[in-house]
């Protein structure tokens, strides 16, 4: 377990800076706020999005005082069957259905932490 939420054997998916983490079951401290679009990400240099198509949600998951253990801009993925997240200048990623913890891979140097631009 890690904060709360079942793993399911730490399977991992991963599109450029995106990583995917396929959970058992979201962490019921976690307040979801959903998104009125299907964007996970636009790129700051180019401009393109990662976009969820097919049936699926994204949530972002609201950060609570209480619970510094979320990452800032980590959301949730509920695809009620497969979906594609596409990017053009990516493999087009399929994911069953489930859930998913969605989190920008972080870059580090030894002035600040930094989320990896795309």
């Amino acid at each position: 377990m890690l904060g709360g939420m079942k793993m399911n054997k730490n399977v991992f998916f991963r599109q450029g800076e995106l990583v995917f983490e396929k959970i058992e079951s979201v962490d019921k401290h976690w307040k979801l706020k959903q998104r009125s679009d299907n964007v996970i990400r636009e790129g700051e240099v180019s401009g393109h999005l990662h976009a969820v198509k097919g049936n699926g949600q994204l949530f972002d998951v609201v950060r609570d005082r209480g619970f510094s253990d979320v990452r800032e801009g980590t959301m949730v993925l509920q695809a009620q069957q497969l979906v594609q997240v596409e990017h053009p200048e990516h493999k087009t990623l399929s994911l069953g259905k489930g859930s998913y913890v969605v989190t920008v891979q972080r870059e580090y140097n030894e002035i600040r932490d930094s989320l990896v631009m795309d």
